[in-house]
């Protein structure tokens, strides 16, 4: 056996299929461009439903999805429930639902301010981005009136403000009037005023313009029709709503007709997109008979509008105009096309049934998640007594709003701490009346000022509102206009509970204000009256300050669990591992959480407050704002205390350990606050009451091992919001308790596509997200036992990369070992250039020389690094080049130079400098490899390039397959183009591109190879090929290897990398191939056949190797 040698060598990297998608992972999981949803797929169960998963995506993320409650997707009490986790989360991490009934936070959004209208008339959506945008007018002291548009981002939770247009009202009115927003299918929005000019944004918000022509003079001059109204007061109400194409608006407004208070509501037909208008429909409810423009007298007051899911729009309106007028009911009408009258329908002034009997004050709806239309409201007269301090809200089907949908937890009474029977005495959360001093007074439109909307916000609800109002007058202690609350409404949670109702207070008011007598809730305070303790509503909340006093506030209800939200601002005082001064509570039937700045402990007060003990230790906690649940759970004839928190951002509540079980059974009362005689400070934000007979515990201790025992969200045929960007709608039948999905981030270039097994082009493509991180590919082909592709060689081949340099790399157990290295800028590194203008040439005055002669248009689409590591570094992709050598020899230039024409701006660049041209196909190979390694990696370091990110068309991995024997001459490479030839009637051509050129390589042994040395007997004497390396690489006489190789590539199935020079290594580790021509990624797309010129059969054959394809792959 003797080493055989020569200058070049050919031959083909075998891919290794081990080095698959599946075998594969990324590091950091995120680094892959154009995160998007990924499609929830069956693991648990019959899959009898589907789920389909829509929205947007952040980077890796990874949910399970289970089915608690079985049924169809129908959003009742009869229909199916999920719940959710991450998938890396622990199996006590399923999140139920808490329904829109229930208040899940609130915090003062803004304070009340004494020189301006603040925040009136609000109007807010949420576009399918999921941003919130809501729009409102101010008026300033100095009477400027100023449109403002507020956005809210949900990826950060902040929000921006953009002043729209000042002074559009007119100087001599004092009122705020309304605007609405509108979202088309094209993600525009349009802000429509109450004299029906339109401004446009397409940047969500951050910049206005206005729609119609500048040159206008009026608004009347697009459509709007003067109210038949003597003196108008105000515009007190504007809703639009996109329907098939349309925009339909509403608008409302009152003033005097003699000395009659009259309201008129308008219909709106927009066909040019909020362009222009025209009227449909005018109501005149306050009128005997029509006049003017007038074209009904129907009952038509405080109107909202709403789209079905067939485009087709409702109007939702109220009978009576005053909130607390006597049998205001709720009605609605549809239209039937898009410039019909609401009044023409059959169906128009149905009543929208609420309870039995119900009379309704001020109130909000939006199409929900569901695609149910749901109803936030206050309650109404009823004959003598009045409902107006409860809010409530129902949810109802969009096809009938005459009942509403039989699912409990969905309708309830969202906030209650008021009287129901006096008028004064209650908290009207939606009715925001205008004060009758300067500078809000306008004449008799003082009671028509809102102040509160509704919207839909990641699987919940917002609802913004103002506190108290004159409307207290005479009863509370400072009437006047109260701080901006952010309600929100309902979400998901670790802990959630089934249809017991709930007591809410609010800091619309400070609750020493609240009348007990009415409200159930009354001061209270250890061993006596409260004292020395003052309120006020700040930034933070409900601020309750004592001053050598105590002042906390207890429920008359049957209370089972208190939800709070709770800050201290004193520490509180711990003696020997227990709280014991300055500290809050919150007390459930002898359960009693003392809290602090930043300290927490349980004790038990079920023996009587003066002999409670601490029953946990002290919990450590941040200092901000932090959820609280305080209830209790029987264990056999033992009670035990349960308490859980969480920050408001979170939705998994952490158990507050105790260290043994309560003294006895609960005990009567309930109540939060500054309990105990100190100095100390406390902030609130809302607190739950929820009564009931039994501990929420007894539910949740259950919940802990079994997430069935979570009510869960219902099933919807609509996306129904899940997480970060994330909906899911259900398709299909019936889901069974315990079915499970799947679901994870998809890429629009995730990593998976540089395996030719995903995708075969190179063209398509992975991508990183950006190129300031080092970015690892993984591969584990032997699910973690140590193994090697099988040869002493090996190759790695890369198809349109982006970047200059990457290792490859090998897990010994212990730490990574290089392989090999590679640099795409080896052969045109560090040359010398003269720039004129975008053409790049030689430096005839610093000697240069690349590494290569280039081709005509060889560079074509590479990127150039001109001053690379300077000051002046840029990055171009290279547009075509001549032929020639890039070198100079001084003073002058070499006869033919190429030259280089490069894309975008570069007079930045330096006249002259150096350069690097980062070439996109790249081949390392790595010889007498017989280590053995249990991972593989492929590691790009953090570097510069011309998109911002790293890119991989495709990756080949496998052993190097020589070929002993060159094929004989007469290779052929054909370069096809893609191109479609259309010829006209008149001879004319028309030609279209439809790819890149392709090239097919064909080559073959006509000559034969002698087989005598490795045929007969096995013997040793063969020569075998090992370009200098300590292993042989190939045998000499063997011609069947092409056949072996169709085999291992299946054919045209697995693609293959054709090598045609290879320079002898030289006992060098490792070898790097550039340059187009000298690696092509393809297929074998011919057969091999073997003809026997001459000698025995498997003795001593003369074998010749037919022409042999191979196609390159684009």
């Amino acid at each position: 056996m003797s080493d055989h040698t020569q200058a070049d060598y050919r031959g083909l990297i075998l891919r290794d299929e081990r080095f698959n998608a599946d075998n594969a992972t990324i590091s950091p999981a995120d680094q892959q461009g154009g995160p998007k949803i990924g499609e929830p797929r069956t693991v648990v169960g019959e899959g009898h439903m589907d789920l389909e998963a829509v929205g947007t995506s952040l980077p890796d993320k990874k949910y399970n999805i289970k089915c608690v409650k079985p049924g169809y997707a129908t959003g009742t009490k009869h229909g199916g429930r999920f719940v959710w986790k991450y998938q890396t989360e622990a199996a006590t991490n399923w999140r139920g639902w808490w329904p829109f009934s229930t208040v899940t936070s609130c915090k003062v959004w803004a304070l009340p301010l004494t020189t301006k209208i603040p925040l009136a008339w609000p109007h807010a959506i949420t576009s399918r981005d999921g941003f919130v945008h809501m729009c409102y007018c101010e008026v300033e002291s100095s009477g400027a009136k100023k449109l403002y548009v507020k956005t809210l981002n949900p990826t950060t939770d902040t929000w921006s403000t953009v002043n729209v247009t000042t002074q559009i009202f007119g100087v001599t009115s004092n009122y705020a009037p309304p605007s609405t927003l509108v979202e088309l299918p094209s993600g525009r929005l349009l802000l429509i005023t109450h004299e029906l000019d339109t401004y446009w944004s397409d940047d969500r918000g951050a910049n206005w313009q206005i729609a119609q022509s500048a040159t206008a003079t009026a608004s009347k001059d697009f459509g709007s029709v003067d109210p038949d109204i003597t003196t108008i007061h105000s515009f007190v109400n504007v809703r639009a709503v996109y329907h098939n194409g349309y925009i339909t608006l509403i608008r409302e407004v009152q003033g005097k007709v003699g000395v009659d208070t009259h309201y008129e509501t308008d219909h709106y037909v927009s066909k040019d997109f909020g362009v222009s208008f025209d009227l449909i429909d005018r109501w005149q409810p306050d009128r005997a008979s029509v006049s003017g423009a007038g074209t009904s007298v129907a009952d038509v007051y405080d109107a909202k509008l709403a789209v079905d899911a067939n485009g087709q729009p409702l109007m939702i309106y109220a009978t009576k105009q005053g909130s607390t007028d006597n049998g205001r009911i709720l009605k609605v009408g549809r239209k039937l096309g898009a410039y019909s009258s609401f009044t023409d329908d059959p169906a128009f002034d149905t009543t929208v049934q609420l309870t039995d009997n119900e009379r309704i004050g001020r109130f909000h709806c939006v199409v929900d998640y569901e695609g149910f239309l749901c109803v936030v409201y206050q309650g109404g007269r009823a004959t003598s007594t009045l409902y107006e301090g409860q809010t409530n809200v129902r949810r109802f089907n969009m096809r009938d709003l005459s009942v509403a949908i039989d699912e409990n937890r969905s309708n309830g009474v969202i906030q209650h701490i008021s009287d129901t029977g006096i008028s004064a005495t209650q908290f009207a959360l939606l009715m925001q009346a205008g004060e009758s001093t300067s500078p809000w007074a306008v004449a008799d439109g003082v009671e028509v000022l809102n102040m509160s909307t509704l919207t839909n916000y990641k699987g919940g609800l917002l609802l913004f509102t103002h506190g108290y109002t004159e409307e207290e007058a005479g009863v509370q202690s400072s009437p006047g206009r109260g701080a901006t609350l952010l309600i929100t409404l309902g979400g998901y949670s670790s802990l959630d509970a089934g249809d017991r109702g709930s007591t809410t207070w609010l800091p619309t008011e400070t609750p020493d204000n609240i009348v007990p007598s009415y409200t159930q809730l009354s001061g209270t305070m250890l061993g006596g009256s409260p004292t020395n303790t003052t309120f006020a509503i700040t930034a933070d909340g409900c601020e309750f300050t004592s001053t050598a006093g105590g002042h906390a506030f207890t429920h008359a209800g049957n209370m089972v669990a208190i939800y709070a939200r709770y800050r201290g601002k004193t520490n509180a005082g711990v003696v020997a591992g227990e709280i014991t001064s300055n500290y809050s509570s919150i007390f459930v039937r002898g359960i009693e959480l003392r809290l602090g700045k930043e300290e927490a402990q349980i004790w038990d007060a079920t023996p009587g407050y003066g002999a409670a003990t601490a029953i946990s230790a002290v919990l450590t906690v941040t200092d901000e704002d932090r959820d609280w649940v305080v209830t209790w759970q029987q264990d056999g004839a033992n009670y035990n205390a349960v308490v859980y928190y969480k920050k408001p951002s979170e939705q998994i509540w952490t158990n507050l350990a105790t260290t043994s079980a309560l003294a006895g059974a609960p005990v009567t009362g309930n109540f939060f606050g500054n309990y105990k005689t100190g100095n100390y400070i406390s902030v609130w934000n809302y607190v739950t009451w929820l009564p009931g007979a039994t501990g929420l515990g007894d539910e949740w201790e259950k919940t802990d091992y079994r997430p069935y025992w979570l009510y869960g969200r219902p099933f919807s045929l609509y996306p129904a919001y899940l997480d970060s960007g994330w909906s899911i709608e259900s398709k299909g039948a019936v889901a069974f308790v315990g079915d499970e999905w799947q679901s994870e981030t998809d890429y629009a270039h995730p990593m998976r596509l540089i395996h030719p097994e995903i995708a075969p082009s190179p063209r398509v493509d992975w991508r990183s997200k950006d190129d300031n991180a080092e970015v690892t590919i993984e591969w584990s082909p032997a699910s973690g036992q140590v193994t090697r592709p099988l040869n002493t060689s090996i190759g790695v081949h890369l198809n349109k990369v982006n970047f200059k340099t990457a290792y490859f790399e090998g897990w010994n157990g212990s730490s990574w070992t290089t392989l090999g290295t590679i640099n795409t800028a080896t052969e045109f590194s560090g040359l010398n250039y003269t720039r004129q203008g975008n053409v790049v040439i030689p430096d005839a005055s610093n000697a240069t020389a690349a590494g290569r002669y280039l081709k005509l248009d060889e560079l074509k689409d590479y990127r150039v690094v001109l001053d690379p590591g300077g000051g002046s570094e840029s990055h171009h992709r290279i547009i075509a080049n001549s032929e020639g050598v890039f070198a100079s020899t001084p003073p002058n230039a070499v006869p033919k130079f190429a030259q280089l024409l490069l894309d975008g701006n570069v007079s930045g660049a330096p006249a002259s400098d150096t350069l690097d041209v980062y070439e996109e196909n790249a081949t390392l190979l790595i010889h007498s490899t017989l280590s053995t390694y249990s991972k593989y990696r492929l590691r790009i370091p953090a570097q510069t390039t011309l998109e911002g990110y790293f890119t991989i068309g495709t990756c080949v991995i496998g052993p190097l397959l020589l070929f002993g024997q060159d094929y004989s001459w007469g290779r052929t490479v054909a370069h096809e183009a893609n191109t479609e030839i259309t010829t006209g009637r008149a001879g004319d051509r028309i030609v279209e591109e439809l790819g890149p050129i392709r090239r097919t390589v064909q080559f073959a042994w006509t000559e034969g190879v002698d087989t005598t040395p490795i045929s007969g007997t096995p013997n040793t004497s063969f020569d075998y090929l090992s370009m200098g390396t300590s292993n042989g690489l190939g045998v000499r006489n063997d011609p069947y290897v092409f056949a072996g190789a169709l085999y291992r590539l299946r054919g045209a199935y697995e693609p293959t990398v054709y090598l045609p020079r290879i320079p002898d290594a030289n006992n060098a580790a490792t070898q790097l191939i550039l340059g187009r021509d000298r690696q092509i990624y393809g297929r074998v797309v011919s057969p091999v056949t073997q003809q026997t010129i001459l000698g025995d059969d498997e003795e001593t054959e003369l074998i010749a190797i037919n022409q042999i394809a191979i196609e390159e792959e684009l």
